[in-house]
């Protein structure tokens, strides 16, 4: 790797690692666009307010998830900080409530929520989250003993892009070996994409079982810019004639695709299909949503105010509790509008989706110094938002089993038994049978049905996600008469 200091975090990230986040948050803070919106400020007074994971002396982040697949749901993480400042132990204790331990020779501290911060030296610290406790030891144990990095190639790759200081932000999910051929086969039979061309599925097939992930970057410059690729180990020729629609159709499909892409434009490289195009703010939040930076585990759960926090900032108990009640108004009504606005989905992956992340994203909120009522309220809006995840899935579910039972088999076998051969004698004309077997293919047709289906089953999904919408904007009422 380019720069030692990436490096030396790197070696930290456990070789199960299939996605990452690496932030170089200095050059962050140093673009154009942060300077003319004053991140860096922001982002110290939003720290001070609700912690996060990217404390206000970070220079660069890198984090690493153990991802469920087919969800995107991360099951373990370990994230690397590195910091401008020594690493105040004392200080880190405090500030997270939690209480000092030793794990695999090391001292930690162990939140209230089962994450551990462990101080690796003056500038780095480790934060472990969702793993057991002999998991983030082993990681600890490894970690020391490695001498470098052991991330998948695409996952080092990503990082490296931010080192060597080509993006700010990288996001970098690794699928090879992830999805088997049959699955591939499926995919591609149900494409309206592929199904639409004049490409050998079979050829089609071959180059999708080489995916090996994609890759999300960004580039802070007076503007954000954004690059998606899927990377591949051999050139994807046939894909790369539909870069464009395939890309969006498999975004779709998965459910997390945003509103630029559709004006994106389709760029090549060897190995690599891509979109890439201007990048606005609101998506960019829902990028790292994906990834979850919010500080769960790594703040007390608490809405009292701690008279510590006041001879730390200065502020009285009612300044603070209204600081910090305000700040997580914003973030909580943001989230929602942002789910309100998203009404109607077109996709029943892409609702379950972003709405299930939204409701998550305030459920991990920190609630430190929040007003006991209003974070309740943002707690009712959060189960809300979860009651439309539900209302999806189901729908999901009757649309797979009505596809199941309303359509015929794709293929349907039929045999009849045809004349060969024709004798004619004295008594007549005579015939040799033999049976011929033919197949009947209702893709096309099931295809159409299927398409019905969806459709019918997301009409009353959105008109129910529609009611419970209205219960979100009535409690997003309620907060704004808070402020």
């Amino acid at each position: 790797m380019s720069d030692s200091a990436w490096r030396d975090m790197t070696t930290w990230l456990p070789r199960s690692a299939n996605a990452v986040l690496a932030i170089d948050a200095e050059a962050m803070f140093q673009s154009e666009i942060a300077v003319q919106n004053d991140w860096r400020e922001l982002h110290a007074e939003n720290f001070d307010r609700n912690p996060t994971m990217l404390p206000p002396p970070t220079e660069r982040f890198v984090l690493s998830t153990e991802l469920d697949t087919e969800h995107f749901e991360p099951t373990r993480e370990l994230a690397v900080i590195s910091t401008s400042t020594p690493v105040d132990f004392i200080e880190i204790q405090k500030q997270v409530q939690g209480e000092v331990d030793t794990i695999a020779g090391m001292q930690s501290i162990h939140t209230v929520r089962d994450s551990y911060v462990v101080p690796i030296n003056q500038h780095l610290v480790a934060l472990i989250r969702q793993g057991s406790r002999q998991w983030a030891a082993q990681q600890l144990k490894d970690g020391r003993d490695r001498t470098e990095p052991q991330l998948s190639q695409i996952l080092a790759d990503a990082v490296e892009q931010v080192a060597s200081g080509v993006s700010q932000i990288v996001v970098a999910v690794d699928l090879a070996d992830a999805i088997p051929r049959s699955a591939m086969t499926v995919a591609i039979g149900r494409s309206g994409v592929l199904s639409n061309t004049a490409l050998h599925s079979n050829s089609l097939v071959d180059e999708m079982t080489t995916l090996q992930g994609f890759v999300f970057s960004i580039d802070l410059a007076e503007k954000m810019n954004g690059k998606l690729e899927m990377v591949f180990a051999a050139e994807p020729t046939q894909l790369a004639t539909v870069t464009k629609p395939i890309m969006l159709e498999l975004l779709a499909s998965a459910g997390a695709i945003l509103p630029e892409f559709k004006q994106w434009r389709a760029v090549s490289r060897p190995r690599r299909m891509a979109l890439q195009g201007e990048l606005s703010v609101a998506s960019l939040r829902r990028v790292l949503s994906l990834l979850v930076v919010e500080s769960t585990g790594f703040e007390p759960e608490t809405s009292t105010v701690e008279t510590a926090a006041t001879s730390r900032t200065g502020f009285s108990p009612e300044q603070i509790e209204k600081r910090a009640t305000t700040n997580y108004v914003k973030r909580v009504m943001r989230l929602a509008e942002s789910v309100v606005a998203s009404g109607n989905a077109n996709s029943l992956r892409e609702q379950v989706l972003w709405t299930d992340r939204s409701a998550k994203a305030i459920s991990r909120m920190s609630t430190r110094n929040v007003a006991y009522d209003v974070a309740k309220l943002g707690r009712r809006i959060a189960y809300e938002m979860l009651r439309i995840v539900s209302v999806y899935q189901e729908a999901d579910q009757n649309a797979r089993s009505r596809i199941a039972s309303e359509n015929p088999p794709p293929v349907q076998w039929h045999t009849e038994m045809t004349p060969y051969r024709t004798f004619v004698t004295p008594q007549g004309r005579f015939y040799r049978y033999r049976p011929f077997s033919y197949a009947q293919v209702f893709a096309e047709e099931n295809a159409i049905h299927s398409r019905q289906i969806i459709s019918e089953e997301l009409a009353k999904a959105n008109e129910k996600a529609k009611e419970i919408s209205a219960r979100i904007e009535s409690g997003v009422l309620q907060l704004n008469r808070t402020q």
